[in-house]
């Protein structure tokens, strides 16, 4: 793992997955009383579950476990993004933000399944 970095915070992905999440936090905060149990905490708990999810698997520090992790990342990256549409569709306001928020989302995915690729290339070569 410590070809990768020495702390998750060193990792793009992570940084990637905490502006997404400040970003998910902006959009939510414009969404009406009546989601705050609804679409406000599903798409807030899936953004928090980024990071965490790549902290947690980077800290394992097994090549095994840390695509476990980036894998449940994902899946949360997925959850957000169909959340983030739904807002889009819904509330017309939240259009540019949402729009922003789903390229982002888009770049996290691609940079989680190439990251994914890497480790599984490291674990071959061992």
């Amino acid at each position: 793992m410590s070809e990768l970095a020495k702390s998750f915070r060193e990792l793009k992905i992570w940084q990637l997955a905490v502006e997404i999440a400040q970003q998910t936090y902006r959009l939510t905060e414009s969404l009406p009383e009546s989601e705050r149990y609804g679409l406000l905490g599903q798409m807030r708990r899936a953004a928090v579950s980024l990071s965490a999810n790549i902290a947690e698997g980077f800290r394992r520090q097994r090549p095994t476990e840390f695509k476990q992790f980036l894998r449940i990342a994902l899946g949360s990256a997925a959850e957000l993004e169909s959340c983030c549409e739904l807002c889009r569709r819904l509330f017309t306001g939240s259009a540019a933000v949402s729009d922003e928020l789903l390229e982002e989302l888009e770049r996290f995915q691609r940079m989680t399944t190439a990251m994914s690729s890497k480790l599984k290339s490291s674990e071959k070569k061992r």
